[in-house]
């Protein structure tokens, strides 16, 4: 996925997987991983510029969805104002 979006600013991994990958970060494994070591040597070159983060906040799914529901009732409310004028 980092190579169809050319993620450059970055991949973030995140949720339940990430406990299980610690160990492996730790070891410097998961960026060997990343770099696609074997089969694929063409690539290196591009997910070297890609910055890799491990995300370790459990609440990262709940503070999104408030980030999503906010914006949600911000434009709800914009909308109400909108077609209040109008009348």
């Amino acid at each position: 996925m980092a190579l169809r979006a050319l993620a450059y600013g970055g991949v973030y991994v995140a949720g339940g997987i990430v406990p299980r990958l610690l160990n492996r970060v730790a070891r410097g494994g998961l960026r060997d991983a990343f770099l696609m070591p074997k089969g694929r040597e063409r690539f290196r070159e591009i997910l070297g510029a890609v910055p890799l983060y491990i995300v370790t906040n459990t609440s990262v799914g709940l503070i999104g969805s408030r980030q999503v529901a906010l914006g949600l009732l911000k434009e709800e409310e914009e909308g109400a104002r909108r077609a209040a004028a109008v009348v």
